[in-house]
């Protein structure tokens, strides 16, 4: 983003379809024109998420796709497409170089922060204790492998993911333990300790991230006969998953 004397030109992607765009005269209007261009910018990433969405809704109304069809998307989705696309990202990344730990500490330190604070302010204004666990465990968690990830590659396509898909094989863990500590505090058994952790060990994302970051580590090269196919599975998780989570509405 940049202005000059002789106005603002702004253009998110080139080769890429952009829904709102606009150019700014005037040197006096630079600074609006920026902040107007990046409010477009998220209205077209957005909305472009919500027409995947709601194309996904609309095939669930028109093919009458019942919960046990979804299901089963939902399951060739996170057992299939979205591991793939975790551990390509990796594979084709420099993690040597290209992983931010600071980015990583950061994300830790708010998910810490937001945790204590939605703890205190739940405890503070709900009085029914076998509700605190699940309030709590519902704010702090949030929907970054499904919103943020397609949020991602389309504001920064061809970007080094790697920090991004290093990230959720660290937080997806500490969402699990964190959640389970709270729901095990507040009386809301669900789940036991060893339960948890055996279910972080077969966590396929968590599997499909260990399994990029030695590949990558050790040098390995894949054949373009196992590249190819790993690549386009897991370039459909983001729309597939897009398309499930939009089937998954329900208006009443």
């Amino acid at each position: 983003l940049g202005g000059s004397g002789k106005g603002t030109d702004f253009a998110p992607q080139r080769g890429r379809a952009v829904l709102f765009q606009v150019n700014a005269h005037g040197g006096g209007k630079a600074g609006e024109s920026v902040l107007l261009n990046s409010f477009l910018l998220s209205l077209n990433t957005i909305a472009s998420i919500f027409i995947v969405m709601a194309v996904g809704y609309g095939a669930k109304r028109l093919l009458r796709l019942e919960k046990e069809h979804i299901a089963r998307f939902n399951s060739l989705v996170f057992y299939t497409m979205l591991p793939l696309m975790l551990f390509y990202n990796i594979y084709t990344s420099d993690i040597r170089g290209g992983v931010s730990f600071r980015c990583l500490g950061l994300a830790l330190g708010v998910l810490g922060a937001l945790f204590l604070i939605t703890w205190a302010l739940v405890v503070r204004v709900e009085p029914d204790n076998s509700r605190r666990g699940v309030m709590i465990q519902a704010s702090f968690r949030s929907n970054f492998l499904l919103l943020g990830m397609p949020l991602i590659q389309k504001l920064c396509p061809g970007a080094d993911l790697a920090t991004v898909s290093v990230m959720l094989a660290i937080v997806v863990p500490c969402y699990n333990v964190l959640a389970v500590f709270t729901l095990e505090t507040f009386g809301r058994r669900q789940t036991g300790w060893k339960s948890l952790l055996r279910g972080i060990g077969t966590n396929p994302l968590i599997l499909a991230s260990a399994a990029g970051i030695l590949v990558n580590l050790s040098g390995l090269r894949l054949p373009d006969f196992l590249a190819s196919p790993i690549a386009q599975l897991g370039a459909s998780a983001s729309p597939g998953a897009l398309l499930l989570l939009g089937a998954q509405f329900e208006f009443q």
